[in-house]
């Protein structure tokens, strides 16, 4: 009773509710759950006492009737009620975790969606860190519970660095919307960035045992544009603005052009000292799409650039982060499969062709997210590409949608045979779109006849992978289960999960919450769907079947 009240904000998200409203029903679910557990934990006591008591009225009754018990039916006895109280306490224990998680993560992706009250956030959050310590208090300390409360956080604080320059401060001409963003007119919204920052940390000290803060401070400038007839939006940003994010520390800059935005990095932004200028178009040229390929007439086509000091940038030696908004497409009524399978496809400007390059739906931000090494022009389709030759295979959707992002190739695969480091290496550096084409030869063993030649040097470049020494890489050696593990960490640690709904910790639970409704059992899923397809040891092989399991699993939730 206590999350569907949860899923009726979340079916109800886009109505013209006040964010109170909102706010008042996520405080009582909080409040309610806690009584709960306080509840469980009274109703465990008086269960004890009552067991307590039948036994000693059994005891009374059995001397009463002259009945003696054996030493080894006692024994029998003691045992069984061990057994019993430990399960009990399990699914106990079991049941507060997972309703705890289910509970954040809904919370979470509301407000997101809404506008909050700093002020009223910050008294929630204590509420959080209070249940926290409950829980706590009452099954011990859970990693997965702590990382969704430093989920929310951070998601807040990320929200709560959005400036929006609308309708009276954007210039026009034509065409074209653009604002040019001076320091002065943002200074003190950084400032208090950072300030926020320090003070979730403060309370994130509340949270019982040891844990870190990964917050991550961000500045996002909205160009707020609702005029159908602008084809160009443009953001041009100041270099003191850079130089102040840089002394401030900030670690990511992100332009919100509508359609889509673009994010920098700490590493990125280090690279810049002057102006600059974002921009997207809408293409009005008639681009020829593959007949296997189902556009949307709701999403525009796109160019985007970058300005820097008056020089167009198209590579990137850092990946910058890429989000195409598809809430026109009424992601709310969409089911899993078709927001696992939205793609973003790149124009190859020789064949003039679009090609796949990944791209994962966030239900959080109704966004598809990708990085990409390059620019250019972009938009969001979906390959009907399928294997013909994988039919009931318990990873048939996994190893199909790979193929629809491009992470997979050919027409036939042999999902029992085990994957080589060359190629899984290649499936993970496109599943995040960070092939670079230009990358240089790192590795003596890797000839540029390699299908793998641009995946694996990128993989070099950016540090994912480092090879065996002396120059060998072994791309045709089988990836072991700990060399997976390995990549999968340290891709997770550069760049996050493809899918920021996606938290971690393999999370299993036999039933799941049915819903019609698309974001709603796209979350249901992202709670309970984290299944593991691990080898036994930390040596055993992966096969192509675990191996697509396992990238899917970074962008999405089964």
């Amino acid at each position: 009773m206590i999350i569907e009240k949860l899923d009726t904000l979340i079916l109800n998200v886009d109505e013209e509710f006040s964010s109170e409203d909102y706010f008042a029903t996520i405080i009582l679910v909080i409040n309610d759950f806690k009584n709960e557990i306080e509840d469980m934990g009274d109703a465990d006591e008086g269960y004890e006492d009552d067991i307590a008591d039948e036994e000693n009225d059994d005891t009374e009754e059995d001397e009463h009737e002259g009945i003696n018990e054996t030493e080894d039916t006692d024994e029998v006895d003691e045992e069984d009620e061990i057994k019993v109280g430990d399960d009990a306490e399990e699914v106990r224990r079991d049941y507060i975790i997972m309703s705890t998680h289910e509970i954040l993560i809904k919370i979470d992706y509301i407000l997101q969606q809404k506008a909050f009250d700093v002020e009223d956030f910050m008294e929630f959050f204590e509420d959080i860190i209070e249940l926290e310590n409950i829980i706590t208090s009452e099954i011990a300390s859970s990693d997965v519970i702590q990382i969704n409360i430093l989920s929310i956080a951070n998601n807040f604080l990320l929200k709560s660095g959005e400036i929006v320059f609308d309708d009276e401060n954007i210039g026009r001409e034509g065409g074209n919307a653009y604002v040019f963003v001076e320091l002065s007119s943002i200074e003190a919204q950084i400032d208090e960035i950072k300030e926020r920052k320090m003070e979730f940390e403060s309370k994130l000290q509340g949270l019982s045992g040891e844990t870190s803060s990964d917050l991550v401070t961000g500045l996002t400038i909205v160009l707020d544009v609702s005029n159908p007839d602008i084809t160009t939006r443009k953001i041009e940003m100041c270099a003191e603005v850079i130089e102040k994010l840089k002394v401030d520390d900030i670690e990511t800059i992100t332009f919100d052009l509508g359609y889509n935005s673009i994010s920098l990095d700490q590493q990125s932004l280090g690279a810049l000292s002057n102006a600059i200028v974002v921009t997207t178009t809408i293409i009005e040229e008639d681009f020829e799409v593959a007949t296997d390929i189902q556009t949307f007439e709701e999403l525009e086509q796109l160019e985007i650039k970058i300005l820097v000091d008056g020089e167009y940038v198209t590579n990137f030696d850092e990946p910058i982060e890429m989000k195409f908004d598809v809430s026109s497409l009424g992601v709310e009524n969409m089911n899993p499969e078709e927001l696992k399978a939205l793609t973003v496809f790149r124009l190859d400007e020789e064949t003039l062709e679009w090609k796949p390059v990944g791209g994962w739906f966030d239900p959080m931000t109704k966004t598809v997210r990708v990085f990409r090494l390059d620019l250019s022009k972009y938009s969001v389709m979906v390959s009907n590409k399928s294997f013909s030759n994988i039919d009931n295979s318990q990873v048939e959707n996994e190893i199909n949608a790979l193929l629809g992002k491009g992470i997979t190739e050919n027409e036939e695969i042999d999902l029992s045979k085990e994957i080589s480091r060359g190629e899984f290496t290649a499936w993970l550096l496109r599943a995040y779109g960070l092939t670079n084409n230009n990358a240089v030869e790192a590795f003596g063993d890797v000839s540029d006849d390699n299908v793998f030649f641009a995946e694996i040097n990128t993989a070099f470049q950016i540090g994912l992978v480092k090879g065996k020494g002396g120059g060998v890489f072994d791309a045709n050696a089988k990836l072991t289960q700990l060399e997976m593990e390995i990549l999968v960490e340290r891709v997770s640690s550069l760049y996050g999960k493809l899918n920021d709904s996606v938290v971690a910790g393999d999370i299993e639970m036999a039933e799941k919450h049915a819903s019609d409704n698309g974001i709603l059992s796209f979350l249901n899923t992202a709670v309970f769907g984290v299944e593991s397809e691990q080898s036994t040891g930390t040596l055993g092989l992966i096969t192509k079947a675990q191996a697509a399991s396992t990238i899917f699993g970074l962008g999405t939730s089964r």
